[in-house]
């Protein structure tokens, strides 16, 4: 994998999975949450974004904290 900084690293990848075992994944029985990194050119880079799979719908937020403030966007998944 690339030593950019930019972008999350094997290692990173590995250590970031661990935590998220702790944090994220399954909250209700057909709900789960976690972390993904998305490149965007506008800021050439890789972005953080939080999503949640609930009820049929995929919402993402811009990080984990800004959940509580209502999603970015929605996606209906069923």
């Amino acid at each position: 994998m690339t030593t950019n900084a930019e972008y999350p690293t094997t290692s990173d990848e590995e250590d970031s999975l661990e935590e998220e075992k702790t944090v994220s994944g399954s909250t209700r029985r057909g709900e789960f949450q976690g972390r993904i990194f998305k490149w965007t050119n506008y800021l050439h880079g890789w972005q953080e974004r939080y999503l949640i799979l609930r009820q049929g719908f995929l919402n993402y937020y811009k990080n984990e904290y800004d959940s509580t403030l209502g999603c970015r966007g929605a996606l209906a998944v069923r």
